[in-house]
């Protein structure tokens, strides 16, 4: 029953059809109407001339350079490149489309996952930093002893390090 609801809207994606580069060469003789309908239906405010649109598809699929293609990332970056955006514009949106559609399904567990990535990688970042500041100050130990030598070196870093946000102690004493 669950599986039922859950993958009912697939006919929704039988559009993705018309961007199997597997099937270019089929689709040069026997056009997938189907598809077309089926993108139609679906999004009847992004596409709204489809002759327009089956005419781009048919030079596309018409044309030795796109068969052999191997991702749609390949065609949108051929697109862009030789002009071709603004020549076959629905075409364009269509493989655009194509590329916006997530290929799988993510649970809340790959989320809370996703979460614990982050929190691991500012984690590390923060060590990194504090790693760096500890090099630079080991690197640079002869002149941090010079400095200790003279007096109001400490009263400095103190001062510095006390005016920098309002923290909950006073760290200046006052008189």
């Amino acid at each position: 029953m669950q599986l039922n609801t859950r993958f009912s809207d697939t006919d929704k994606l039988k559009f993705l059809q018309l961007g199997d580069f597997t099937k270019f060469k089929e689709y040069s003789t026997t056009f997938p109407d189907s598809g077309l309908n089926c993108l139609k239906n679906t999004f009847t405010n992004i596409f709204q001339d489809n002759n327009k649109l089956k005419t781009e598809l048919e030079v596309l699929y018409s044309d030795i350079r796109y068969q052999n293609l191997q991702h749609v990332c390949d065609l949108i970056k051929i697109f862009e490149s030789d002009g071709l955006k603004e020549v076959m514009p629905d075409v364009y949106k269509l493989f655009a489309l194509i590329l916006t559609i997530p290929s799988t399904s993510v649970s809340v567990e790959r989320s809370f996952s996703c979460l614990k990535r982050i929190k691991t990688y500012l984690r590390n970042s923060t060590c990194q930093q504090r790693l760096s500041s500890l090099s630079t100050i080991s690197i640079e130990k002869l002149l941090i002893q010079q400095l200790k030598e003279t007096e109001p070196f400490f009263d400095d870093v103190i001062n510095m390090y006390a005016s920098q946000k309002e923290r909950v102690i006073d760290l200046i004493y006052k008189t």
